[in-house]
């Protein structure tokens, strides 16, 4: 349950179908009651999964003297992963708080300049999140080459994971310098310039599914040269095929920006961007547990 302060007798804001029960009190408070579909819900669950999935690997993959540099990296890369997604899914639940998914004309001045500092902060460990998925997926494919003769296998991965790296950094810092000054991104009515919001949410979407697609494919070339049962290879090939459920989420969050530029509501934009990481941390663990367990 929301409050949020409005004058009485004026209707309370109902979302796209978020707000399936309001009410109007004495005192001009709207309470609004979220359905199990909202992205408050779905926001509460996400930390406590992905704590929970956190800790589960910090304990059952301890980094040790014992591991090999790229087990290290993956290891280090995938616990990073999780906290930034802890951290995402926080300061997500707090814009929910202060109105995300309201029209923005609705809330006060100091209102709308708070999540759009929010929305700012947050979108550094959106990327962070997608990128680490992306690189322990990478790591993980190296590792299968540790011991093997798959040279050619290991310098592509090394290409991928080096380029994925890169674009990722590029788009952080696309997004992070899009204004000048860098404050006109949160202080909206400051005087400054900043890039065309629509270009880059386009731009930065295609490169992360380009990596995403670099990413995941990675392993594949591997399971067919690995001299494994086909039942097991059909059974690696098909919990990594789960994902490119995160690709398919990236591109119905691509379809969410149209809405967000022609209504200025990013809440299903952030939706599926909570979805996108969600599917991408759950996708990758359960790869990467099944291959431990085969391999």
């Amino acid at each position: 349950q929301y409050t949020f302060r409005y004058e009485v007798g004026h209707r309370c804001p109902c979302r796209h179908g978020i707000a399936v029960q309001v009410s109007h009190n004495s005192v001009g408070l709207c309470d609004i009651y979220f359905g199990s579909g909202s992205r408050s819900s779905l926001s509460v669950l996400h930390p406590q999964t992905v704590a929970q999935r956190f800790v589960g690997r910090r304990l059952h993959h301890p980094v040790n003297s014992s591991m090999s540099g790229v087990t290290i990296s993956g290891t280090v890369t995938s616990n990073m992963t999780w906290a930034s997604a802890i951290a995402y899914s926080v300061l997500i639940i707090v814009e929910t708080r202060l109105g995300l998914g309201l029209p923005f004309r609705l809330p006060s001045e100091a209102v709308t300049d708070r999540l759009a500092l929010l929305e700012y902060v947050s979108l550094p460990f959106y990327l962070l999140t997608g990128t680490g998925y992306k690189l322990a997926a990478g790591f993980a494919a190296l590792d299968l080459t540790r011991n093997s003769s798959m040279t050619v296998n290991r310098k592509l991965i090394r290409l991928a994971i080096s380029f994925i790296s890169g674009a990722q950094l590029v788009s952080l810092l696309l997004f992070l310098l899009r204004c000048q000054p860098p404050s006109k991104a949160w202080l909206l009515h400051a005087q400054g310039n900043c890039f065309g919001w629509g270009q880059l949410l386009y731009g930065t979407s295609a490169i992360t599914i380009v990596c995403d697609l670099l990413a995941f494919f990675q392993p594949f070339p591997i399971f067919l040269k690995t001299q494994i049962p086909t039942k097991k290879k059909i059974n690696l090939a098909g919990f990594y095929l789960l994902s490119f459920l995160t690709s398919i989420c990236s591109i119905v969050r691509i379809c969410q920006v149209k809405v967000m530029l022609k209504t200025d509501d990013s809440t299903m934009l952030t939706i599926w961007g909570t979805i996108e990481i969600c599917t991408g941390v759950r996708t990758i663990e359960i790869s990467g547990s099944t291959m431990d367990l085969h391999y």
